[in-house]
């Protein structure tokens, strides 16, 4: 099991980019349906801006909280992920059945509360 974090790119527009740190073996499952793009470097690609680097200001800047509930050990147990704009139309449909956190997702929604996790 990975326990380093790994610094993942979140494209927002066409100049501007996100960067968040999150453990590479729990999302590997659904970074490209949430639109997270596995960047350690840690440099943006030329003509975007980093306008944000944590959970609360990527909110700020356009992420969208989704709220996931998946079946772990034969538990439910819910976690929210951040997704990028674009994405955020299609996510709750493409996430169900995927593999998040070593289990699979069976509901996802938007948040009640506002407790936010990656």
């Amino acid at each position: 099991m990975v326990k380093k974090k790994s610094k993942y790119r979140i494209d927002i527009g066409t100049t501007k980019c996100i960067y968040l740190k999150a453990l590479p073996n729990v999302l590997q499952g659904v970074t490209s349906d949430i639109g997270w793009v596995l960047d350690n470097d840690g440099v943006p690609p030329a003509g975007r801006t980093i306008v944000a680097e944590n959970r609360s200001d990527a909110i700020d800047k356009g992420m969208v909280p989704f709220r996931v509930t998946y079946n772990k050990n034969k538990r439910n147990q819910t976690a929210t992920l951040l997704v990028a704009p674009d994405k955020a139309d299609t996510v709750a449909d493409e996430l169900i059945g995927k593999s998040y956190g070593g289990g699979k997702i069976s509901k996802v929604r938007a948040p009640r509360r506002s407790t936010f996790t990656v």
